[in-house]
C-alpha cells in the first residue's frame, strides 16, 4: 500500500502539471472540471464491477469488460482521425 501511496503522490500533481499546460487559458477552468469529474469512475467502477461479478459471475463480467474496451477503442479511434484544415 505503501507504493501505491508514493505513486500517487508522484503522479497526481503532475496530471493538474500536465492540464494546466495543455488547456487554453479561457478554457482552464472546463479543462480542470473534466479532469476532476473522471475520479468518479474510480469510485464508481469498483462498486458496479463488484456488483456485477457477485450477480453474474465472472464470464459476464469478462464480456462486459471486453464490451466497454472495445465501445472505448472504438470513441478513442473516431476521435483521433487526423482532420484535414479547412481553409
Amino acid at each position: 500500500m505503501l507504493i501505491f501511496t508514493i505513486g500517487e503522490i508522484l503522479v497526481i500533481p503532475s496530471e493538474y502539471v500536465l492540464v494546466d499546460n495543455i488547456a487554453p487559458a479561457r478554457n482552464r477552468g472546463s479543462c480542470f472540471g473534466a479532469h476532476s469529474i473522471s475520479a468518479v469512475g474510480s469510485f464508481i467502477g469498483p462498486t458496479l464491477g463488484g456488483l456485477i461479478l457477485g450477480m453474474l459471475g465472472g464470464p459476464a463480467m469478462f464480456v462486459l469488460s471486453a464490451g466497454f474496451a472495445a465501445a472505448g477503442s472504438l470513441l478513442f479511434v473516431r476521435g483521433s482521425r487526423i482532420r484535414a484544415p479547412v481553409l
